[in-house]
């Protein structure tokens, strides 16, 4: 069946496959990372800033959820935009403490998705990594491959308990992945903590706004 309006159901809210089903060709999580290392002249550029995606940056997706959700209901569109670029991270829904397990898995699967399909059209990703406290480390490495680089962000943890919750996460992260390198966006209180070789920092984007 066609409707004037057939062509609008791949990409909008409320699609005709608003779950993604058609690019599932993987059992339980899509498998996504690689050994990347990023320069140090690399730019960092903002996905919702795509008039300046250029072949030598990085697209920072450590952006609101709000914005985020564009990459989901658009997957390919914004793959085609994506691609121009030279690494991209997949998006980093929220998972935060207090939030139900199966919608922090739901967050975590639907960045791995969007990540597989990013692959599928040769763009180099970078899957970030998001948990909350012990309870969720069994599956917050799901779909990451062993040594791929990661990315990682604190801009949410404001209190020391906060950070403690964090620092512990990461330590499981990085014993779980070994990661090649960790790209992390750090909340300045807490910068002095990442300076081994193994971090490279990104400004957050909330730096310098209102």
């Amino acid at each position: 069946m066609r409707t004037k309006t057939s062509d609008n159901w791949n990409f909008k809210a409320g699609t005709w496959d608003a779950l993604k089903t058609s690019y599932i060709d993987f059992e339980d999580y899509p498998l996504i990372g690689s050994q990347i290392t990023i320069e140090q002249q690399t730019e960092t550029i903002l996905c919702i800033e795509t008039k300046n995606i250029n072949e030598n940056c990085l697209i920072n997706m450590f952006v609101d959820d709000y914005r985020l959700e564009r990459y989901w209901n658009r997957i390919d569109y914004y793959a085609n935009i994506f691609k121009a670029a030279k690494y991209v991270m997949t998006p980093d829904f929220s998972a935060l403490v207090g939030m139900p397990e199966d919608m922090i898995k739901w967050n975590i699967y639907r960045s791995r998705l969007i990540g597989h399909v990013y692959e599928k059209y040769k763009i180099n990703v970078i899957p970030t990594i998001t948990w909350t406290n012990s309870e969720s480390y069994p599956y917050i490495c799901k779909g990451i491959k062993p040594k791929s680089t990661i990315a990682v962000s604190n801009i949410g943890a404001r209190t020391d308990k906060a950070i403690s919750i964090f620092n512990a996460g990461l330590q499981e992260v990085i014993k779980q992945i070994e990661p090649t390198q960790v790209i992390i966006c750090s909340n300045n209180k807490y910068k002095d903590m990442y300076q081994d070789a193994l971090y490279y920092h990104i400004k957050p984007f909330w730096n310098g706004r209102a």
